[in-house]
């Protein structure tokens, strides 16, 4: 989709995305339960266990099909 928006080739984006990431400008972010979310949830049931996380950390539809995520690092 960012080669499409771009009017590029899908390489080129990925050898600028490793780039970046190499660079240490930008990580991949992980989507999912598992991860440790950082809200102080009393009543969450996931967060850190691998099973659902509370309303405040994901979405109710989840994450799966938002692809790729990325954060600027800097």
């Amino acid at each position: 989709m960012l080669a499409m928006e771009l009017n590029t080739g899908v390489e080129e984006i990925r050898r600028d995305i490793d780039f970046l990431e190499r660079m240490g400008m930008i990580k991949r972010v992980a989507l999912s339960a598992s991860n440790n979310c950082g809200h102080s949830c009393s009543s969450c049931s996931g967060c850190g266990t691998g099973k659902a996380a509370c309303p405040g950390c994901m979405p109710p539809e989840g994450f799966e099909n938002m692809g790729v995520m990325w954060e600027v690092t800097v």
